[in-house]
């Protein structure tokens, strides 16, 4: 999915427009989306914007995803919520 990453974050783990990054949710559980207490789930994502918020703990925190881009393609981290 595409994402858009702060510019502190993005200059702290040296990533550009264009490249490749992994996302980590320690807490999703199991494969059904059951939380089994299940091996952590990484998630690939492609960079396509930087952005500067103007306050530093933004910048070097957050990342921007539209949420229906990220359901679409991880259905299961969703499967439990309501």
């Amino acid at each position: 999915f595409p994402v858009t990453l702060g510019i502190a974050l993005a200059e702290k783990i040296g990533a550009k427009v264009g490249d490749s990054v992994k996302f980590v949710a320690p807490f999703l559980g199991g494969e059904d989306g059951a939380d089994t207490g299940g091996a952590p789930r990484v998630f690939p994502a492609q960079v396509v914007g930087i952005v500067r918020m103007g306050m530093h703990d933004y910048d070097v925190k957050w990342a921007f995803a539209d949420l229906r881009a990220v359901q679409k393609n991880y259905p299961l981290i969703f499967a439990n919520l309501r």
